[in-house]
């Protein structure tokens, strides 16, 4: 039997978890994780009007909500109302600070709902679709 040779061991600090990528950090020795991620956001459906008219975003979010967990599509909406919608009125958008009703979500094409919806955490360059259904979508 031919001898096998044995795969080199991983060690703890050459993992990154992801959605984070390590870094080497300025301070020396130690790493920092990624502070922003990188991802796509489109509106359908009539959504796009509360977004300056823009069907298509790229987006620069904090890696890390305020409470230094990683960004989920939760923290992502409060996001998107606060630094991205141009139109006031919210309440189309979202409902006591989660998706309205007939807006359907979409995540990489899946439905956010087989993701986790807002627990989902996103990943670089994600793809986040909006879409009213009630405006026909």
């Amino acid at each position: 039997m031919p001898h096998r040779s044995r795969s080199p061991s991983i060690s703890r600090e050459s993992i990154s978890t992801f959605p984070f990528q390590r870094q080497p950090c300025c301070k020396g020795g130690s790493f920092c994780h990624i502070s922003q991620l990188t991802w796509h956001a489109a509106f359908r459906g009539g959504l796009e009007m509360l977004f300056d008219n823009q069907r298509r975003h790229s987006v620069s979010l904090p890696a890390v909500n305020d409470d230094g967990k990683p960004a989920t599509v939760g923290f992502l909406i409060d996001y998107l109302c606060k630094n991205l919608m141009k139109d006031p009125r919210v309440d189309l958008f979202v409902l006591d600070k989660h998706i309205r009703p007939g807006i359907l979500v979409l995540i990489n094409d899946a439905d956010w709902e087989l993701e986790g919806e807002e627990a989902y955490v996103i990943q670089p360059h994600d793809n986040i679709l909006f879409v009213s259904t009630l405006h026909g979508g």
